[in-house]
């Protein structure tokens, strides 16, 4: 797993710090930047020239003392041209969840994932 600071309650990479929520960006859960991160991702998928690019993470804690606290997937993209993030099944309170990202068509995508964890006696 990488290490990163969390700075503005939110991901600082390469000198970058993406503290304000975009439109496009996606927060579930209880964000407050506190507890354990559990998956840290930049996702880059490169173009597909005349389609469409989904890609599906399924994310888990590595401890069964945790569960989901929150996940935070930033819009890493100031053009408008990246694709579509969501939660499909799971999330904050549950072990495991299931993250669904769509390219739009002749683009890539480009987006920040940050989970954090807490203790499953705190659960929601």
């Amino acid at each position: 797993m990488k290490s990163f600071a969390i700075l503005c309650v939110s991901l600082a990479v390469v000198g970058q710090v993406f503290c304000n929520l975009k439109d496009t960006d996606v927060q579930v859960g209880d964000c407050d930047g506190t507890g354990p991160i559990v998956y840290e991702e930049i996702m880059n998928v490169q173009l597909s020239i005349d389609s469409i690019v989904i890609e599906t993470k399924f994310i888990c804690t590595p401890d069964v003392s945790l569960v989901l606290k929150c996940i935070e997937i930033k819009d890493l993209r100031n053009d408008g041209t990246n694709g579509q993030a969501r939660v499909s099944a799971g999330g904050p309170g549950e072990p495991c969840a299931t993250l669904e990202f769509t390219s739009q068509i002749n683009t890539g995508m480009d987006f920040g994932i940050t989970v954090w964890g807490m203790n499953n006696s705190l659960t929601f």
